[in-house]
């Protein structure tokens, strides 16, 4: 609360009456107003404009995006933001540029999501924010993050056909899923001088001392790989839609895997683990979905379940102890009675062509809705994960919901999947930012995921 005071005197009273009205009437905010000119609608809070879609429902071919816009009378402000799903769903854009100097520093939340025939479009260098699943489901062919970029959200590149992205030495979190499903990636370039995170020389992401792998290079056309001694922990969904490989060695250093390792790693054959079994506590029917893998193993190792049950939903086969003078990363291998042969079976990744796509997905208070168009007959399975807060310690992952539907023809097919219990509960205290992952399975054909990013509201 501010205190006015009359002074004596005629001109201090003045003077007082003039410092009075200063100190007790607040400036009014600034108005935000929005509208469009040219090929952009925006909105403009007085100082900063903020790109926040196309002027008509569906976008150009191309758009550049300008480094100041007129907002009616010429007056000029600078663009700043490209707003949260700006360009969602624009499937007819082909490609961004930015007039220099651009002044756009943010990129919001899917502001390019499933603008899935993108292929031109570079960051501009004082872009800092990038935000959850901004790029997810384009097809720019390689990104440059740049150097005042500190986070990259969540599903930032999502399922992005992108074959190589540059990470710079300011990088100090990479957000859950990240770049999960870009399947052409080949290369993880980040910067030597990067205190937290690091690639090798095959291109995969690691940290920084290289003993977490977070991410295979999923457009390798290697049929192998042999994690690094090293590593003691592989993250979720590490190897997940690496469509090449038939065969993964992993070293006896490695004591913890995450959700997802080798989920829908359609030609892998063989798994061979040179030590005891790791710990993982998230494992279950996706750790090996979307293949059949025989996880290979030493007799001699202990804590293993007895050949002919299941490990991780795998069936299982011996290792030959390795003999003097053989690598330890080259174990022989030998087949025992009864278990799979060693020879990996002869198998077609699954084609690349999608066979399944999301046309959108909304969320109720009780469920998610998911708009899917499929090429034909066939079985939806709809799951969608997220991860809850839990103060100090790390974040809880969630079965948001999950649903199965049989389709009897191609086109459009409604899947309503009802919240769990414990999604239910969650939304009470916080929002959920949830990944939804629809796999479509052809009669008689093979597996498909297509994916969206959704956001539960606190209820």
């Amino acid at each position: 609360m501010t205190t006015c005071i009359a002074l004596p005197g005629r001109t201090l009273l003045l003077l007082a009456i003039v410092l009075a009205g200063a100190l007790c009437f607040a400036a009014p905010a600034l108005a935000t107003t929005t509208g469009t000119t040219g090929d952009f609608a925006w909105s403009d809070n007085g100082s900063r404009v903020t790109i926040t879609g196309c002027a008509t429902a569906t976008c150009p071919a191309t758009l550049t995006i300008p480094a100041t816009l007129d907002i009616g009378g010429g007056v000029l402000h600078p663009v700043t933001h490209i707003g949260d799903t700006a360009f969602q769903n624009q499937t007819t854009l082909t490609a961004v540029t930015f007039t220099p100097p651009s002044n756009v520093t943010t990129i919001g939340y899917n502001a390019f999501w499933t603008a899935d025939n993108l292929t031109t479009l570079a960051i501009p260098s004082g872009v800092t924010t990038i935000g959850d699943g901004a790029f997810g489901h384009t097809r720019v062919p390689t990104f440059t993050i740049p150097t005042g970029v500190t986070t990259i959200a969540s599903m930032a590149f999502y399922g992005a056909h992108l074959t190589s992205i540059s990470i710079p030495r300011g990088i100090t979190t990479i957000g859950e899923r990240a770049f999960y499903g870009a399947m052409y990636l080949e290369q993880f370039d980040v910067d030597s001088n990067n205190l937290n995170f690091s690639s090798d020389s095959n291109g995969s992401l690691f940290n920084k001392t290289k003993t977490t792998l977070l991410n295979y290079t999923y457009g390798k056309t290697a049929t192998s790989y042999t994690i690094p001694d090293t590593v003691t922990t592989l993250g979720d969904s590490a190897f997940t839609i690496a469509s090449h490989l038939q065969r993964v060695t992993i070293p006896s250093s490695v004591t913890t895997m995450g959700w997802g390792t080798f989920y829908s790693t359609g030609a892998l054959t063989r798994v061979e683990f040179l030590g005891d079994p790791p710990a993982c506590p998230l494992c279950n029917e996706y750790s090996f979905w979307g293949n059949n893998p025989t996880v290979y193993r030493y007799a001699s190792a202990s804590n293993w379940p007895s050949i002919g049950t299941l490990y991780f939903g795998a069936p299982q086969a011996y290792l030959e102890p390795p003999t003097p003078g053989t690598p330890s990363g080259v174990p022989t291998p030998e087949t025992p009675s009864g278990a799979t042969s060693d020879t990996p079976a002869s198998r077609t990744p699954a084609s690349s062509t999608p066979s399944v796509r999301i046309a959108s997905s909304r969320a109720s208070k009780a469920a998610i809705t998911t708009t899917l168009n499929v090429t034909g007959p066939g079985t939806i399975v709809v799951t969608a994960r997220g991860s809850i807060a839990r103060g100090s310690r790390a974040s809880k992952q969630l079965v948001v919901c999950k649903a199965t539907k049989k389709v009897g023809a191609a086109g459009t097919v409604k899947v309503v999947c009802p919240f769990t219990k414990a999604t239910r509960t969650a939304l009470r205290r916080q929002a959920i930012k949830a990944m939804l992952m629809t796999t479509f399975t052809p009669t008689g054909g093979s597996a498909q995921t297509a994916s969206a990013l959704v956001m539960l509201r606190r209820r």
